[in-house]
């Protein structure tokens, strides 16, 4: 497609966006307007019986919706924007709920057009710009919601695919869409902890009908990211963010007394022997912890004297294709051999 046919082709896709026309009215602050156009837009797109923002049932919706998957690319970018006028004017009229309800029916719109491609569609595959910056801009909104409500691991996830997701879609970056996609906010965000302590001192339930109704049920992790011995909880390693700064502490709680968090020493071996401290196992047997980090030296810690004696690591040479358990309890090490009767 050569320059002439690229600006035909944007023309075109300008001449196709009613939504730009509310849009005007929105900045006008003339929002009871501006929300009734954007609705008519829908209505006109959609139809007039088609259920917006679309509700997740057993026949549709959510996921696929088979109104979105009969429109044209055009039709579902307008209809995008429709969607985002609304959600914005909902925010406006502090209507949470229904800017939500808008927000993730952009999301839907944007996955329809994969869905309705005759051949596979992959994440890599480029789209129009214009349609990016929709998408965006209702998972950034959707966002800020979240984050105002107190739900900052939500708030975190929607701004962070909103700028993963088009790291590689140089050709659509536009101005407009570097504005929005501000790192240091999804960074800020990512680095926060869920929720924060700090928050939960101060949060309220401002809107009931987003409240999650219900109770805690415990939950079985494969892999925890700490262990406890008895009455004591044991937590190592780690990172603060993906930028760092990585840990190699060891933080023990007594469980029956809950008062506060006592430092015990620090990793000993070198961050250039082991990597990053994120992703090891530790197993008990009797009072020592088992550290394992896929070396063929199994790093031992002693819960009674609470040090890394260097004289107790196990230490094995590597063989190929060959496993057995340490102990009976113990889950195999794969990758090494290690006699039984050690």
């Amino acid at each position: 497609m050569d320059e002439m046919e690229k600006a035909m082709f944007n023309m075109m896709i300008q001449s196709s966006l009613t939504h730009r026309e509310n849009d005007k009215l929105f900045d006008e602050g003339k929002i009871t307007a501006a929300k009734a156009g954007y609705l008519r837009s829908a209505r006109k797109i959609a139809g007039v019986f088609a259920t917006i923002p679309a509700v997740a049932e057993k026949t549709g919706g959510g996921v696929q919706y088979d109104v979105y998957l009969k429109l044209n690319p055009l039709e579902q970018m307008n209809l995008m924007g429709c969607y985002l006028g609304l959600a914005k004017c909902c925010l406006v009229e502090n209507d949470l709920e229904m800017a939500l309800a808008w927000c993730e029916d952009i999301a839907s719109l944007y996955r329809c057009t994969y869905h309705m491609s005759e051949f596979p569609l992959h994440e890599l595959a480029s789209h129009n710009p214009e349609m990016t910056f929709l998408k965006s801009a209702g998972m950034c909104l959707a966002s800020e919601i979240f984050k105002d409500l107190g739900n900052s691991a939500t708030a975190a996830t929607r701004r962070w695919f909103a700028t993963s997701s088009t790291i590689d879609l140089d050709t659509h970056k536009t101005p407009a869409l570097k504005k929005l996609l501000d790192l240091g906010i999804a960074l800020k965000l990512l680095e926060s902890r869920h929720p924060d302590p700090q928050a939960t001192l101060t949060l309220r339930v401002t809107v009931p009908a987003l409240q999650v109704q219900g109770s805690w049920t415990r939950l079985q992790v494969k892999t925890p990211g700490g262990f406890t011995e008895g009455r004591r909880l044991y937590i190592s390693g780690g990172r603060k963010s993906e930028q760092g700064p990585y840990y190699r502490d060891l933080w023990t709680l007594d469980l029956a007394k809950l008062d506060a968090w006592r430092k015990l020493p620090d990793y000993p071996v070198p961050l250039t022997t082991t990597g990053n401290f994120l992703g090891f196992n530790m197993v008990l047997h009797n009072d020592t912890a088992l550290l394992f980090t896929g070396r063929p030296t199994i790093d031992v810690f002693d819960l009674k004297s609470e040090t890394w004696p260097a004289t107790a690591a196990f230490k094995f040479e590597p063989r190929h294709s060959e496993c057995k358990p340490l102990f009976e309890p113990f889950p195999p090490i794969y990758g090494s051999t290690v006699r039984a009767d050690t």
